[in-house]
């Protein structure tokens, strides 16, 4: 009987060891393939790191040149602004956010009237092999300004806050950009750069003209220059009317247009694209998820700058009604 027992102690023994080294082979098959496709995730974002390098620095000299030039006047206007060839004020504060501000402002006059330009309200075809339209040029000139001066610019400048929603609006704006210029496609096929682009790039920056002068004198993004403002009728007077200007301008292209384009040309062009085409599923279905993305955060604007608009009224009728 001792050796009975003893014989079946040592076959549980022999079946948990057994069972412990099973685990530990699965655990290991596990872990290694876990390991592998990480790397191969690691692997696949290097390539499509390297392949948009080569592509900025080798293959597209507009976006390289665009992005350079404009960072060279940003700097050179940066180095005056400090210069003691100016007299002492907000822009020796913040040289870098009002440089920021002055060339934002060329820029968006500049692509504004490209994109009213170019736009056309009846040529709606994602698929374009044009790489010489006008719209494909506006999407190269938005890459370069958002990859080499504004979003590092932005994020490393001091004053004009720290807008998070912001730089990632434009970072998310660049990769629409990348999109529509057929970076992201596997044959290189452009993906909306003739027929939206313009648009995107061009017409709804026009509410953006104004909306450079009224947070340069905003009191909580620019304390400095408010201050500064305050004590010019001229600056006061421009504000007011860059605010006025801003809030018709945002609520007629960004809140009408912009929902019109979306909601009956770019999501549904995108969206049948990507069930034709099984090679553009992945840039076109990004597409589709940063249209409605970026059509939630216009909405959100779009109320901040109604109240803001009511407000203004009813502190008029107020007024009115007090001097009454």
């Amino acid at each position: 009987q001792n050796k009975t027992n003893k014989t079946e102690d040592h076959r549980t023994t022999n079946n948990k060891l057994q069972q412990t080294t099973n685990r530990s082979f699965i655990t290991t098959i596990t872990l290694s393939s876990l390991c592998s496709q990480h790397q191969l995730c690691n692997s696949n974002y290097y390539i499509m790191f390297r392949h948009i390098i080569n592509f900025v620095l080798y293959e597209d000299d507009v976006i390289l040149r665009t992005g350079l030039t404009i960072l060279a006047c940003h700097l050179a206007l940066y180095t005056l602004l400090r210069s003691k060839l100016i007299p002492d004020g907000p822009w020796k504060v913040i040289p870098s956010a009002t440089a920021h501000q002055i060339i934002a402002f060329v820029l968006m006059v500049y692509q504004s009237y490209l994109g009213f330009y170019y736009f056309s309200w009846s040529n709606w075809k994602i698929l374009s092999d044009s790489t010489d339209s006008g719209g494909y040029y506006m999407a190269q000139f938005c890459m370069g300004s958002m990859l080499f001066w504004d979003i590092p610019v932005g994020m490393m400048s001091n004053g004009m806050g720290n807008n998070t929603i912001m730089h990632l609006h434009h970072i998310g704006f660049f990769c629409v950009a990348a999109i529509s210029i057929g970076l992201f496609s596997p044959d290189g096929m452009p993906l909306g750069a003739a027929s939206y682009a313009p648009f995107f790039f061009g017409c709804i920056e026009l509410s953006s003209i104004p909306l450079q002068i009224v947070d340069l004198f905003h009191p909580k993004r620019s304390p400095d220059w408010y201050e500064y403002s305050k004590n010019s009728k001229f600056l006061c007077s421009l504000n007011d009317v860059c605010r006025t200007l801003f809030a018709l301008s945002f609520l007629v292209v960004r809140g009408m247009m912009w929902p019109y384009v979306i909601g009956t040309g770019a999501i549904p062009d995108y969206w049948e694209t990507s069930v034709k085409y099984p090679q553009y599923v992945i840039p076109c279905r990004i597409m589709v998820t940063m249209a409605f993305s970026f059509t939630i955060l216009q909405s959100y604007w779009a109320i901040l700058v109604l109240k803001q608009i009511i407000k203004i009224v009813m502190g008029k009728n107020n007024d009115e009604k007090k001097k009454e």
